[in-house]
């Protein structure tokens, strides 16, 4: 018996949707879950670099695990990372169960089933995003550079230009330093307004943070002590603040 397919779609011409497969229980982790969300971000902020308008995604699907679709319902961090990394799309922790009902919802819907009787979706339009592999924002590099990526009609045919410039970011890049990415800099203003109810984002530190390990793929001691050395002493010459932390088990 060949797969049935429910074919998402709606009245509104302009609507993009954005499909986001986290079905595998490595999205559970921080460093996996961060680099997709991050990414989910950075096509909903720049849509624009992929000839998509800005605005036209207003609904999102997540498909997840039953694991991270709990820890999404709790006061986790991938909840309170998603909350602030859709914004100003709403983000409601409460998962669903039929995508047919909320496909003409605004907001980031997550959850573990599609409709009844069917084995997959497809989508007219639709941004289907990979993730940042070992990163959580694309580079001001990457901005500056020419994008390739068009519009594709049903038929197939290329419609974009490949011509983009540095998206406008909103931010005062005055104060900023050259090598923060522009999501990163639009992320920690969405993280103050939200989570701080501040204005504006904390001030700029030059600080290296290593996140330490207990557990596995930790140093041996007289390694570890090497690192943290050698680390403290490049951080110094270079006028930056250098900390170790450790999060496992909270």
């Amino acid at each position: 018996k060949r797969p049935e397919t429910y074919f998402v779609e709606t009245d509104n011409d302009d609507q993009v949707y954005l499909y986001a497969n986290m079905n595998s229980k490595a999205n559970d982790n921080i460093a996996h879950y961060g680099g997709r969300i991050m990414f989910i971000s950075h096509l909903l902020q720049q849509s624009d670099l992929y000839h998509v308008t800005k605005g036209s995604t207003k609904t999102v699907f997540m498909h997840t695990t039953p694991s991270l679709a709990q820890l999404l319902a709790s006061d986790s961090w991938q909840g309170l990372v998603t909350h602030t990394a859709v914004a100003p799309l709403p983000f409601a922790p409460l998962p669903i169960s039929d995508v047919a009902s909320v496909k003409d919802t605004p907001g980031v819907h997550y959850g573990v089933s599609f409709p009844p009787k069917y084995d997959t979706m497809c989508f007219k339009k639709a941004m289907i995003p990979a993730f940042l592999k070992g990163r959580f924002f694309v580079s001001r590099d990457e901005f500056a550079a020419k994008q390739q990526a068009g519009d594709v009609d049903v038929t197939g045919s290329g419609t974009g230009t490949g011509e983009t410039s540095v998206p406008a970011s909103g931010v005062n890049t005055d104060i900023m330093p050259l090598e923060v990415s522009v999501d990163a800099s639009m992320y920690r203003d969405r993280v103050a307004q939200i989570a701080f109810q501040e204005k504006n984002a904390a001030a700029y530190e030059r600080k290296m943070v290593m996140i330490g390990r207990h557990r596995s793929r930790i140093f041996d001691p007289e390694s570890h002590e090497r690192v943290i050395s050698l680390l403290s002493k490049v951080c110094k010459s270079h006028g930056w603040q250098f900390e170790e932390i450790f999060f496992e088990g909270k």
